[in-house]
């Protein structure tokens, strides 16, 4: 997978700018130039940045403080500073100073091999710390991730309003007995896999997985309303998921899994223990409840405790259970049985999707982005032609990852990114019905479509808007319209350009227009040269210097394929 990175030059000589993008060869790489601290800091503050290059030749950010005052005003931890310089050895004492966060200084005039080997090494640094914050966000909650930035530690801490949520599978372990331990560990990965969707959909943070129960919270890690509502609604989800793959099982005559689900609400102590393999965890009495609620619980049942029903009552379609005693603590309890959404809660005919009004009672987004994902997805693998062998799914999920990169390089909000991914997923749907004007079609399927997720009449236009852009002699207007044009010819400025545009031809062949070797190569090189062009900054920095190579590419070929004949000839 590639790599990209913002690097920020900070520098009033454009000359110098001029000098150093001469100078420099490296691609995946976003260059963007600034004159000052002031407009270095509102950068720094919007976007994520791997690399800053500061001008201290002309006696800016000379002393540790000037420099100080530009890292730490800015979101970027990570970030590496260069510095440039004429006399190199005046900022010696600054240079690998951990405390102020720089790390080497790039001498005046450049030396193209030595400025190009020490950017790379600092990408590489750059993509280490990247791949590692990755992790950790995998791992733990980001409340404790920044803890520990600010911190240096993780203290235990108390929570008086937290939802715990647990799932286990009915019979696991006799169902588990015939199965060979891959093919368990694959049926595991798909159930848990999506149940991590659904969690991260309802912003519940997992806690683990032992064995085959689930753990998730709601209320703790993130700052958001009716966590008890949200805990129910992915309850449902996953309720509804495991029902669909149960009867699909059943209709191939295999013996599918059952789940069973408890939710309690109560107060915890949240924290990490241990010096070695480290994990966050939770305990307290609300924890012990939550899996008695769910050991207790029954095939496809969720069971919700006193607290929980005294909060989603209103929403819920529910049926008292019984008073379930609490072993070891002792006492009883009330609890429930939960069952799918009131309709005038919901956004759909089964209960499960919860309507604009829950949504945003949850501080959550109206739009049910991955639902719709999901199921355009599976329109795509029924319904495109097997004879697509460019414009297939592989070119739509390609398509998506590409705008969903450039977009967060942008430092796009996150509606922007959502809308953006939508018309991405959508914009090639038309070549279900025709192969060309296709993007007619695309359009008027989201707009039938969108309004089922929660999608608004203005976000559905922008969809749209963003769908059209994409169709020929048609040119985008703003920054989003940009990307998604850039992003469906991302491939032009790559190095696998040639494996997929042999795809096109084929497709062409099929669709439209026969060519010869000769023929394509022509069409090829007319395309990039005279009549495609990247329109945003970013891409233009990232994709140009490629494309250019592809271009003098097709040419040799095209030369060595009119020598081969001439040849032939005599």
């Amino acid at each position: 997978m590639e790599h990209f990175v913002n690097i920020l030059f900070v520098s009033r000589q454009t000359a110098l700018f001029r000098e150093f993008k001469l100078a420099f060869k490296s691609v995946g790489t976003n260059l963007i130039q600034v004159e000052d601290e002031a407009e270095a800091k509102r950068v720094l503050e919007k976007k994520t940045i791997g690399i800053q290059i500061l001008d201290c030749s002309q006696g800016e950010f000379c002393s540790a403080p000037a420099v100080s005052g530009l890292i730490r005003n800015s979101k970027n931890a990570e970030v590496f500073t260069l510095l440039m310089a004429d006399a190199p050895q005046a900022l010696a004492p600054l240079v690998f100073s951990v405390k102020e966060g720089i790390c080497d200084i790039l001498p005046l005039p450049f030396d193209p091999v030595s400025l190009n080997v020490k950017i790379e090494v600092y990408k590489r640094m750059f993509f280490d710390v990247q791949r590692v914050t990755s992790l950790m966000a995998n791992v733990f909650p980001e409340t404790v991730i920044e803890d520990f930035r600010r911190n240096g530690k993780v203290e235990p801490k108390r929570y008086k309003n937290a939802v715990i949520l647990f799932t286990d599978f009915v019979g696991f372990s006799s169902k588990s007995a015939d199965l060979q331990p891959m093919e368990l560990i694959r049926q595991l990965e798909k159930y848990f896999s999506r149940f991590d969707d659904i969690c991260e959909r309802y912003r519940l943070e997992k806690i683990k997985t032992v064995g085959d129960a689930y753990m998730a919270i709601a209320g703790v890690t993130e700052d958001l309303p009716s966590p008890e509502i949200r805990a129910c609604l992915a309850a449902n989800e996953i309720i509804s998921f495991v029902e669909t793959e149960f009867a699909l099982e059943k209709a191939q005559g295999k013996d599918g899994w059952q789940i069973r689900i408890g939710i309690n609400a109560g107060s915890l102590v949240g924290g990490i223990v241990g010096r070695k393999k480290l994990i966050y965890d939770v305990w307290g009495d609300a924890v012990n409840i939550a899996a008695r609620a769910e050991q207790t619980s029954s095939e496809g049942k969720i069971l919700i405790t006193q607290r929980i029903y005294d909060k989603v009552a209103p929403y819920f379609s529910t049926t008292f259970f019984d008073e379930v005693e609490i072993k070891k603590r002792g006492g009883r309890l009330n609890m429930y049985f939960l069952s799918w959404l009131k309709p005038e809660f919901c956004n759909d005919n089964w209960g499960i999707s919860p309507n604009l009004q829950v949504m945003d009672e949850c501080g959550l987004p109206a739009m049910d982005f991955y639902r719709m994902r999901r199921n355009i997805l599976q329109m795509l693998k029924c319904f495109l032609p097997d004879t697509m062998c460019y414009h297939t799914i592989d070119h739509t999920l390609k398509m998506d990852e590409t705008v969903k990169r450039y977009a967060r390089l942008e430092a796009l909000s996150q509606r922007e990114i959502l809308l953006l991914r939508t018309a991405a997923l959508y914009h090639d749907v038309g070549f279900i019905v025709e192969y060309e004007n296709n993007e007619q079609f695309a359009v008027m399927l989201a707009k039938n479509n969108l309004p089922q997720y929660g999608y608004s009449s203005e976000d559905i236009e922008k969809v749209c808007e963003l769908i059209w852009a994409t169709a020929r002699f048609e040119t985008p207007k703003n920054l989003l319209e940009q990307l998604m044009c850039d992003a469906d010819s991302d491939y032009l400025g790559r190095s696998d350009y040639h494996l997929i545009a042999d795809k096109l031809r084929k497709e062409l062949a099929l669709y439209l227009l026969r060519m010869t070797d000769e023929q394509w190569l022509d069409y090829q090189i007319d395309y990039l040269e005279y009549k495609h062009r990247y329109y945003s900054d970013l891409v233009k920095n990232i994709r140009e210097k490629g494309k250019s190579l592809r271009i003098e590419e097709l040419k040799e070929k095209r030369l060595w394929l009119i020598d081969s004949e001439a040849s032939g000839q005599q």
